[in-house]
């Protein structure tokens, strides 16, 4: 073989493992909200919590979980009634019920936090009798006006004549 030949065939294997252990390594790190919840006696399973999540059409779902820290798992156990924002890598392992070996899919929990549904809402009303926030003119104290355009008299007056003027002429032409 000649030198060049190696050097291709080198190149070649070189950027193969290379892109090999690149995909080996990148996992998808999933971001899902959703509540967990313990289910006991499932066969095969080496753990009892579980995460739901809802699709779109209301249906419910639940993955087994495994979470790796003591802590966050403690954390989790006690909390069962919060909802939660997980960061978790879908991973699936091979498991056997009854002499029958399947493969099972399940989320690796890195982390995991609450949060309340009000947060998520409009913040409660302090003040009952609250002005709107819809922008009014007040005619008696234009200077406790809020929002809307201030415009003149004489700027209103020319706008309400150009208009007029306008229709005029639109009836004129039919």
């Amino acid at each position: 073989m000649k030198l060049g030949e190696i050097m291709k065939s080198l190149a070649i294997v070189l950027s193969l493992i290379i892109s090999l252990a690149s995909f080996g390594q990148s996992e998808e790190v999933l971001r899902l909200s959703g509540k967990f919840v313990i289910k006991k006696g499932v066969e095969g399973q080496d753990s009892d919590l579980y995460f739901r999540i809802k699709d779109k059409r209301g249906k419910s779902y639940a993955y087994p979980v495994r979470v790796l820290n003591s802590k966050l798992r403690d954390s989790i156990r006690k909390n069962t009634k919060k909802t939660y924002t997980i960061e978790a890598v879908a991973k699936q392992k091979n498991i056997k019920i009854n002499e029958v070996s399947k493969f099972v899919h399940f989320l690796d929990i890195q982390s995991a936090s609450t949060f309340e549904l009000s947060s998520l809402g409009v913040p409660p009303q302090d003040n009952v009798e609250r002005e709107p926030d819809i922008p009014y003119y007040d005619r008696e104290n234009p200077s406790k006006s809020k929002g809307g355009y201030r415009v003149s008299d004489k700027a209103a007056n020319s706008i309400i004549f150009a208009a007029g003027a306008a229709l005029l002429g639109a009836i004129i032409a039919q």
